[in-house]
């Protein structure tokens, strides 16, 4: 699965608003409540929630620190543009080989005839 659709997958569990939101951030990988506001062509109450929820799902981190005027980053993509590989959050990391077997837990490999 590619990095954008294992991210809008995930979005689109919260909601509508925050599977929009994660396609803009795609364009704007730095954005505000205002700016994501006119974007979705909602509310600020209503873009502002977009933005937590996409903040509690571990999706975008706040970088101001502040109560008002925060702007929100979507660190999983930008570190896709980094000189250093990037740790991406559990989310976006391929399962593991284990996944890949067939039958239950501990089952023996079956020998091709």
């Amino acid at each position: 699965m590619r990095f954008r659709d294992v991210a809008q997958t995930a979005a689109l569990k919260l909601g509508k608003n925050e599977f929009a939101l994660i396609d803009i951030m795609f364009r704007h990988p730095l954005i505000d409540a205002r700016t994501a506001e006119r974007e979705l062509n909602v509310t600020f109450a209503t873009a502002n929630t977009a933005l937590s929820n996409l903040l509690g799902a571990g999706l975008v981190s706040e970088t101001t620190g502040k109560a008002r005027n925060r702007v929100y980053r979507f660190d999983a993509y930008l570190q896709l543009f980094e000189e250093t590989p990037p740790t991406l959050p559990s989310i976006y990391r391929p399962p593991s080989a284990d996944t890949y077997l067939h039958g239950e837990a501990g089952s023996k490999e079956i020998p091709r005839t």
